[in-house]
């Protein structure tokens, strides 16, 4: 303290105050800064560093990251970026219809195989069937079950005996009979008169031919012992011709033309028949 100057006394310096003056709030001692982490002696380069005392007041800075990108770019590191892709409508048509075909094809593939497989099994079915019908039946397995009655099969039914020839009885058609196939009124053509059995042969050939005839008993009266057991008939085709029918002389011509020429052909042939029906007559039948 200078001695020039006086000094003021200690209770001069305090502020004064009354009774009606607020007391002002006490101002609140300063909170030391955090001490920074301890960082070894030895630095990057092998230089010695000092640890900061506590004496010394350290003051952080904070920056924004904007400004620290700005920083960085000015001193040549790039800024990180983020890479977007984008796709087009077409591209992605493309790709939905080249999925919907790939899964297409592997369903028609599926359908093809599953359809052969079938075709496979149902012909081995199919020949494994084949092979069981063709197996034969042991005789000891054959015979009806248990509750299945016995079924006796009818005997067949022998063929009728040919009929004997009966007084009046006419031949036609293979087979002698009571009835006489010929219609009242009309036209047939006889070309024979022969024994009962000649008759029949007659009749027979000329149905081979294609031509129907027919055998009836002849009115004449044999007295012959031969007569009596092989009478006589007169032989008659039985191509029926009408009251206009039989005035065309054409139609009686061929008629008469096509039995001669197979009169001729059976007598001259190898069975030699009893008669060539060459002298053939129209008679009605009434």
């Amino acid at each position: 303290m200078s001695a020039g100057k006086p000094a003021k006394p200690l209770f001069d310096l305090l502020p004064r105050r009354g009774p009606d003056t607020p007391r002002s709030a006490p101002t609140p001692s300063p909170v030391p800064a955090p001490l920074p982490p301890p960082v070894s002696a030895t630095g990057a380069r092998g230089a010695a560093t000092t640890r900061p005392t506590h004496s010394a007041a350290q003051q952080v800075e904070l920056k924004p990251r904007r400004a620290d990108l700005a920083s960085e770019a000015e001193q040549g590191f790039p800024e990180t970026t983020r890479k977007s892709y984008t796709v087009s409508f077409s591209a992605a048509c493309g790709l939905v219809a080249a999925v919907g075909l790939l899964l297409l094809a592997t369903w028609i593939l599926g359908a093809l195989a599953g359809k052969r497989d079938a075709e496979r099994r149902l012909g081995e079915s199919l020949a494994a069937e084949a092979q069981v019908q063709r197996e034969p039946t042991p005789l000891s397995n054959i015979g009806p079950g248990p509750s299945e009655p016995v079924r006796v099969q009818p005997a067949p039914t022998p063929a009728a005996a040919p009929r004997e020839p009966q007084p009046g009885d006419v031949f036609a058609a293979g087979s002698w009979s009571p009835t006489d196939p010929r219609i009242k009124g009309m036209n047939y053509l006889w070309v024979a008169t022969l024994r009962r059995d000649d008759a029949v042969k007659s009749v027979e050939y000329l149905r081979s031919k294609g031509k129907d005839a027919v055998a009836v008993p002849s009115k004449t009266v044999d007295r012959s012992p031969e007569g009596a057991k092989n009478p006589t008939y007169f032989v008659l085709l039985l191509t029926p011709l009408s009251r206009d029918q039989y005035r065309d002389a054409s139609l009686r011509a061929r008629i008469e033309t096509e039995v001669r020429e197979l009169g001729k052909q059976w007598s001259k042939g190898k069975d030699r028949g009893p008669t060539d029906f060459g002298q053939p007559v129209w008679m009605k039948y009434e």
